[in-house]
């Protein structure tokens, strides 16, 4: 049941109201909706805030990463202190490297050692298999004219720097 107001009827006992209030119909007795275009407004506006949104998530995609609190003395201190200890790993790696070289010469030497000590040795077997001192005694008393030292001959020296004694000069003759 629509009823339509009568701006002529109502106007000389009401007042307050507007022209557009006066025109309109009232349907039963329900409110009509007074604020349809703000909500249009509303709709809109919160529309182009998502579209902003989109279009700076966008610009943010596209534009490179920044770290915050990395400022260009930050990464050149990292970068110096990357440097100090890729340094400092190398120069370790070299003198193991070193060290384990030096092992390895040591080892050689040893063998070296030891191997001609086994030759003098073997060496020196040799030619004292080879003098017969029978023979030796033979001829240093027949061909060459030596005698046996006697008891009162030979004269002992206490020698502390070695166990031989080199004669110098004319020993003299203890009675």
């Amino acid at each position: 049941m629509a009823v339509r107001r009568n701006s002529s009827r109502y106007s000389s006992g009401y007042r307050g109201y507007s022209a557009t209030e006066r025109h309109t119909y009232v349907d039963g007795n329900t409110v009509r909706r007074v604020d349809t275009l703000p909500r249009r407004r509303e709709e809109e506006r919160r529309r182009e805030e998502e579209r902003r949104k989109r279009l700076i998530r966008r610009r943010i995609l596209q534009q490179p990463v920044q770290m915050p609190g990395m400022d260009r003395v930050s990464v050149l201190f990292v970068a110096a202190a990357v440097a100090v200890t890729l340094y400092v790993c190398f120069t370790y790696i070299q003198t193991q490297n070193q060290v384990y070289e030096q092992k390895n010469q040591v080892v050689q030497m040893e063998y070296s050692i030891a191997s001609q000590k086994e030759g003098n040795a073997d060496a020196y077997q040799e030619i004292l298999d080879s003098v017969d001192l029978s023979e030796v005694y033979d001829k240093a008393t027949g061909k060459l004219g030596m005698v046996q030292a006697r008891d009162n001959q030979i004269h002992t020296y206490k020698s502390k720097k070695s166990d031989t004694v080199k004669q110098y000069g004319v020993i003299p003759e203890v009675r």
